[in-house]
């Protein structure tokens, strides 16, 4: 049986291709940036509010502006995060400002423990 989309984009592309940087799923980024575009305008349209829908369209926009139409989807999370991920799925040292490192842990909450 198949896997549920969010099932394969959390347990095989986050492992397989963000945390090893190899961003190759072959889907570019211009693609689901569209899609979830259409999603949030149908609803818009539709006179539905639909607050999620509109910030994950905002964000898949921001990465695509930033990141460029061909660039594998996989690779958003640059647009996205201030914290680089290494090779071995640990956070690298970032420039960040400590100050605003703690914003970014609960977002680390419930990861697979392969992460």
């Amino acid at each position: 049986m198949p896997r549920p989309a969010a099932a394969s984009n959390t347990e095989v592309v986050f492992k397989d291709e963000v945390v090893p940087g190899r961003y190759a799923t072959g889907f570019a980024l211009a693609l689901l940036a569209k899609d979830v575009g259409i999603a949030a305008s149908l609803a818009e349209s539709s006179g539905l509010e639909a607050p999620v829908c509109e910030l994950v369209s905002r964000r898949w926009s921001q990465a695509l502006e930033e990141l460029g139409p061909t660039t594998d989807h996989s690779a958003a999370h640059k647009a996205w995060w201030s914290v680089a991920l290494a090779a071995d799925g640990s956070a690298a040292a970032s420039a960040e400002d400590p100050a605003q490192a703690r914003f970014r842990r609960p977002m680390m909450r419930g990861c697979p423990e392969w992460l």
